[in-house]
């Protein structure tokens, strides 16, 4: 049975930006390693990598002749010290790995909710963006590798998202001592077919990839994976050249997946307007409006047609919001 992802999933972002990917039917895919926080992705790298990435380097310069060597440091015997003592010694030993995921994989991120304070001011243009909610069972919209896509855990420990030992193992030492084609070694000698090591690795990196510290879980996310080294990319198209010139990998969409649009409370009557040739192409929209709550710190969002979320914004610019009048 095909796992299918949860309707509606909500993508924030500026005006501008919401119109253009109404507009040209495409979500632009970002790499795991551009998001914002630079923990994403970032492998944990402990005592017993440290240990083994180290280590191994000395072993090698051993069997070539050159004892001692292997150490970063002046001081020499760096596996003595504790892996905390060293500054960016693991973005060292990591960079392989993040440079591999950057140029083979790409990620689309959205809410499984529309109310979210802190989306609307840190994705939305501090609430004069919009939100679109998708049913991405819908308009054959590409899925990636996980179909009902990645449930984001929050976590506080990040010592348990590693990448497997023998990854830290020093190419010069899996020289001298290789492993029969189409096979690698563990750290502990074990063959294993290069197919289950890549295995083992997306692996990680799905674990990785759904995975954040737990001061992000008001963005409630889910995350679809696609990969640029299959021949059809995950179903992914190139957009049209960006105002920098640039091409991005997209995911392209019928407007039978488009479910929602959420306007934010500092949007104007003007570019609500703007939108009406643009909404009448999509067959199932539903249009909401939001108001801030009269006590609590809560974003309410409420349904209406055209007219209605229209006309609640023309009353808040005619000064029944100073709010919203500071901001236009």
């Amino acid at each position: 049975m095909k796992l299918v992802p949860p309707a509606p999933l909500y993508k924030f972002s500026s005006f501008a930006d919401g119109k253009a990917i109404l507009e040209s039917k495409c979500l632009f895919t970002k790499s795991p390693v551009d998001f914002n926080d630079p923990f994403e992705v970032l492998p944990a790298f402990d005592e017993e990598r440290k240990n083994e990435a180290i280590l191994s380097r000395k072993r090698f310069y051993d069997r070539i002749g050159l004892p001692g060597g292997g150490d970063l440091t002046a001081e020499g015997n760096d596996h003595l010290h504790p892996v905390e003592s060293f500054v960016d010694l693991a973005e060292t030993y990591n960079d392989p790995y993040m440079a591999t995921i950057y140029r083979r994989f790409r990620v689309l991120c959205f809410s499984e909710e529309a109310s979210p304070i802190l989306l609307w001011s840190h994705y939305a243009d501090s609430h004069a963006g919009i939100a679109i909610g998708f049913d991405l069972n819908k308009g054959n919209f590409p899925l990636g590798r996980v179909t009902a896509g990645l449930p984001i855990s929050y976590i506080s420990d990040r010592s348990t998202l590693q990448l497997p030992l023998e990854f830290y193992t020093f190419q010069g030492e899996k020289m001298l001592n290789p492993a029969p084609a189409g096979y690698v070694k563990t750290s502990n000698g074990i063959l294993i077919a290069e197919e289950e090591q890549q295995a083992r690795y997306l692996d990680c990196l799905q674990k990785m990839l759904s995975h954040k510290c737990d001061v992000w879980s008001y963005e409630k996310e889910r995350r679809f994976l696609y990969d640029l080294s299959l021949s059809w990319e995950d179903g992914l198209k190139d957009s049209q050249p960006d105002s920098f010139g640039r091409t991005h990998k997209a995911a392209c969409f019928s407007p039978e997946a488009v479910t929602d649009i959420v306007f934010g409370y500092r949007c104007t009557p003007e570019q609500i307007q703007s939108l009406l040739p643009i909404i009448e192409t999509f067959p199932n929209v539903r249009l909401h409006y939001v108001d801030f709550h009269p006590t609590d710190y809560e974003v309410r969002v409420f349904q209406g047609d055209f007219l209605q979320v229209h006309a609640t914004h023309s009353m808040r610019r005619q000064g029944k919001s100073f709010r919203y009048q500071h901001r236009s």
